[in-house]
C-alpha cells in the first residue's frame, strides 16, 4: 500500500511540472493556420496571431473574451511573438485593442524566453521594461508605473474597470492616449504635456497633479471629464503649446502653469466648465501663437474672476476672447508695460487690444497698473471700470514701499537715464511728480 501511494505521489509531481498546452516556450502543436487575403493567421489555443512579412507573430484577437489570464509564449510555430507592429504611419494599426476587449482579464504573463516582451506584476512591457504595452482591464487597485518606464503606449489602459490612482515616474517621455476611456480615479506625477489628452473620457477621474517630465512639449488637453474637481501643477511645470480644457462640469478653479516665453506656439481654449469660478494664467500665454487662433474662455456660467499674471519682461500681444460668462465680476492684469519695467521703449509693447467681449459677459471691472496706459485706454474706450493695483509711493512697482523707491524717485528727478516711475508716486495729487512728492515719500518710509 505504501509503495502504491509513493508511485501515485511521484506521478502527480511529474504531472505538475508538465506545461499545459499554450504555456510552452514554443507552441507548435494544435495550431490552426489560416491564409486569407495574403496574410497568415495562426490560431493557438485562445489567441489568434497575425504573422507579418518579417516573420513575427502578433496577438490579434482573443477568441474567448471572458478569460481572466493570458499567456504569451516565446514563439508560435517557430515565429517569435511580439506585441507592437512596426509603425507604418497609422497608430490604430500599430496598437490593437487586443486585450482591452477582455473585460475580466486580470493578468498577462509572458514566457521568460520571449525576445521582445516581459510581464511585471501581470502588466505587459517590452523586454527592457521601458515601454508599458498593455494593462489588464480587470486588474484592481492603484498602480505605480515602475521608475525607468519611458513610454506608455496608445490604448494601454483603455476599458479598465477597476483601476484606481495612477502614479507616474519622472522617466516618462511619451504617453499618447493611454488612459482615455479608463477608470482611473486620480493621476499623480510627471506626464509629457502632449499626452494629457490621454486622460479624456475618464468618467471617474477626480483630480490630477502634474510634475515636470523629461519632455513637456505638445498639446495639453483635458476633455470630457465629468468628475474632475481639481487640476494642479508643481511650480517647475512649463507648457509649450495649446491648452484646451473643456466639458469638465465639476472643476471649480484652474491655475495654469507658465508657458515657455521663448518657445510658445499655442493658445488657450477653456469652455463648458459649468462650476469654474476662477482661472489664472501667465501673460506669456498670450505673447505669441498661431495667427489664426484666438485664445478664448467661453460658456463658463459660474466664472467670476480671471487673473493674468506677469512674467517679467514678457508682454502679451494677443487678445483673449470672452463669451457667455454671465457671472464675470473681475479681471486682474498684473502685466506692466515695457516703459515701466526698465524705462525703455513705450507701453505699446503691452497688450494691443486686450479682450474681445462677446455676448452675456456680465458687468466686470479690470484691475491693473497705472503705468499700463494701454489697459487704461482700453477700459475707457469700452466703458469698463478700472482699478489700480499700485500702492501709493511704490516707485519701482514691486508691490512694496521702501527706501529703494525713494532712491529711484530721487534718481528720476535728477534725470538718470533708464529710470521710470509710475503715476502712483504723485503723493500730493497735484498732477506733477516733483521734490515735494519725494519729501512725502521719505516721510511715509520713516513713519513705517
Amino acid at each position: 500500500m505504501k509503495k502504491l501511494t509513493a508511485i501515485m505521489l511521484s506521478a502527480l509531481m511529474l504531472t505538475a511540472f508538465v506545461p499545459l498546452q499554450g504555456y510552452a516556450e514554443n507552441i507548435t502543436e494544435n495550431i490552426e493556420v489560416i491564409e486569407e487575403n495574403g496574410s497568415t493567421i495562426l490560431r493557438a489555443g485562445n489567441i489568434e496571431y497575425a504573422v507579418n512579412e518579417a516573420g513575427i507573430a502578433f496577438p490579434e484577437n482573443v477568441v474567448d473574451k471572458s478569460v481572466t489570464s493570458i499567456y504569451l509564449p516565446a514563439e508560435v510555430n517557430g515565429y517569435p511573438v511580439d506585441f507592437i507592429l512596426p509603425f507604418n504611419g497609422d497608430y490604430d494599426d500599430a496598437i490593437h485593442e487586443v486585450f482591452s476587449a477582455c473585460s475580466d482579464l486580470t493578468e498577462i504573463t509572458v514566457d521568460p524566453d520571449n525576445a521582445y516582451l516581459k510581464s511585471t506584476d501581470g502588466v505587459l512591457f517590452d523586454k527592457n521594461g521601458q515601454s508599458l504595452l498593455a494593462y489588464p482591464p480587470a486588474k484592481e487597485g492603484d498602480y505605480v508605473i515602475p521608475d525607468g518606464t519611458c513610454s506608455v503606449e496608445r490604448k494601454a489602459f483603455w476599458r479598465t474597470s477597476r483601476l484606481g490612482t495612477v502614479t507616474v515616474p519622472e522617466s516618462l517621455t511619451q504617453v499618447e492616449s493611454a488612459f482615455a476611456y479608463s477608470s482611473v480615479t486620480a493621476f499623480i506625477g510627471a506626464m509629457p504635456m502632449a499626452s494629457a489628452s490621454s486622460l479624456s473620457h475618464c468618467d471617474s477621474l477626480t483630480f490630477v497633479t502634474f510634475r515636470p517630465a523629461v519632455s513637456s512639449s505638445g498639446l495639453f488637453l483635458l476633455r470630457d471629464l465629468p468628475s474632475l474637481e481639481s487640476v494642479s501643477f508643481t511650480p517647475e511645470v512649463m507648457i509649450n503649446q495649446t491648452i484646451d480644457i473643456r466639458n469638465c462640469p465639476k472643476l471649480k478653479t484652474l491655475e495654469l502653469p507658465m508657458t515657455n516665453p521663448t518657445n510658445w506656439y499655442g493658445y488657450i481654449q477653456v469652455s463648458n466648465c459649468d462650476a469654474l469660478e476662477r482661472i489664472s494664467f501667465y501673460n506669456s500665454t498670450l505673447s505669441s501663437g498661431p495667427s489664426n487662433k484666438t485664445s478664448t474662455i467661453t460658456h463658463c456660467p459660474s466664472l467670476r474672476e480671471i487673473i493674468v499674471k506677469q512674467v517679467p519682461y514678457v508682454y502679451a500681444i494677443n487678445a483673449l476672447a470672452l463669451d457667455h460668462l454671465p457671472a464675470l465680476e473681475h479681471i486682474t492684469v498684473e502685466e506692466l508695460p515695457k516703459s515701466a519695467m526698465n524705462g525703455m521703449g513705450t507701453a505699446a509693447y503691452s497688450f494691443s487690444s486686450f479682450f474681445t467681449v462677446g455676448e452675456n459677459c456680465g458687468h466686470f471691472t479690470v484691475s491693473g497698473h497705472l503705468a499700463n496706459t494701454n489697459l487704461r485706454r482700453w477700459c475707457e474706450e469700452n466703458g469698463i471700470p478700472f482699478e489700480s493695483l499700485d500702492k501709493r509711493g511704490d516707485a519701482n512697482l514691486d508691490g512694496e514701499v521702501s527706501v529703494v523707491d525713494a532712491v529711484m524717485l530721487q534718481r528720476w528727478l535728477l534725470g538718470a537715464a533708464g529710470v521710470s516711475c509710475g503715476e502712483n508716486i504723485d503723493l500730493n495729487a497735484d498732477g506733477y511728480v516733483d521734490i515735494f512728492d519725494l519729501a512725502l515719500l521719505k516721510r511715509m518710509i520713516m513713519e513705517r
